[in-house]
C-alpha cells in the first residue's frame, strides 16, 4: 500500500487540529513530509468500542451503567468500562460527572456521562466503511471460489 498524501487515502480522519491521520500505521519515512507513524489503536475503534459508539451516536449521552445494561449479554461489565476508558483516552468520547438530583428526581450516586465527540463520529464512520469493504471482499472471495 502506498502512503501518499494523507488526503488521498480512502480512510482518513481529521483531528480538528490541522493534521490528518490515516488509519493504520504508515511505514516510517526519511526526510519528513510524510504521514507521522501512529499506533493503529489510537485511530481505530475496536468492535467493543464500535458498539458503544453506535449507542452514543443514537442516544447522544449515556452513563456507563446504562451502556452496560443495554449491552448486557453482549459485553461484560469490565469490557464496557475498559472500552470507555480507551475511547476517552483517544478523544472519541468526552465525559462529565453529574451529581445526584441534578438530572433526576431520585438522587443516587454521582454518575459519569459519556458523549461521542466529532472525532468519535468520524472513527465510527471509518469503522462502518471498513466493515462494508470487508463484507464486499468476502462476497467476492466466495464467488471466486465456486
Amino acid at each position: 500500500m502506498s502512503w501518499g498524501h494523507p488526503r488521498q487515502m480512502d480512510t482518513r480522519c481529521h483531528t480538528g487540529g490541522g493534521s490528518w491521520w490515516g488509519v493504520g500505521s504508515p511505514p516510517a519515512q526519511r526526510g519528513g513530509g510524510g504521514v507521522p507513524e501512529v499506533e493503529e489503536s489510537v485511530v481505530d475503534l475496536s468492535k467493543n468500542q464500535q458498539l458503544i459508539a453506535e449507542l452514543l451516536a443514537k442516544r447522544q449521552r449515556l452513563h456507563a451503567y446504562e451502556i452496560k445494561k443495554i449491552l448486557q449479554g453482549v459485553l461484560g461489565h469490565g469490557s464496557v468500562y475498559q472500552a470507555l476508558s480507551a475511547m476517552e483516552g483517544k478523544g472519541a468520547v468526552t465525559s462529565e460527572w453529574e451529581l445526584p438530583g441534578k438530572g433526576s428526581e431520585g438522587g443516587g450516586p454521582p454518575r459519569k456521562y459519556f458523549k461521542l465527540t466529532t472525532l468519535g463520529k468520524d472513527l465510527l464512520e471509518i469503522a462502518h466503511a471498513r466493515d462494508r469493504a470487508t463484507a464486499r471482499a468476502e462476497r467476492r472471495t466466495k464467488r471466486s471460489t465456486r
